[in-house]
């Protein structure tokens, strides 16, 4: 159908017996699918590693973070490999509160991240 989906789980948090994790799912279309390119996010909760997950928060927004009976399960946004991972500078109208839709990552030619120039 010319939608390609990537589906990332950027952080896993085990709070209280739970699993509480914040997903990216990034949606590639071609013009012709009916379907626009954009970035959905998820936090969701689980008890099993593999189990079911129950949806507690989803967002055309970046989530960063979201707090969970008093503490917080965060992502590192000044880690490389997950700033690679969102390719925020590809879609940057789902990141309008955060800087990061300015820091483009590339992959050097011997593997290692780094911040483009």
């Amino acid at each position: 159908r010319g939608i390609n989906y990537q589906i990332l789980n950027l952080e896993r948090e085990r709070i209280d017996g739970s699993f509480y994790e914040i997903w990216v799912v990034k949606i590639v279309a071609k013009p012709w699918s009916g379907e626009e390119d954009r970035s959905v996010f998820y936090v969701t909760e689980t008890k099993e590693r593999l189990g079911t997950r129950l949806i507690v928060e989803k967002s055309d927004q970046f989530i960063d973070s979201n707090e969970v009976g008093g503490k917080r399960v965060s992502i590192s946004i000044n880690d490389l490999s997950v700033l690679y991972n969102l390719e925020a500078w590809e879609l940057p109208e789902n990141y309008k509160n955060f800087d990061i839709k300015n820091k483009k990552v590339v992959m050097g030619s011997s593997g290692k991240l780094e911040l483009a120039q």
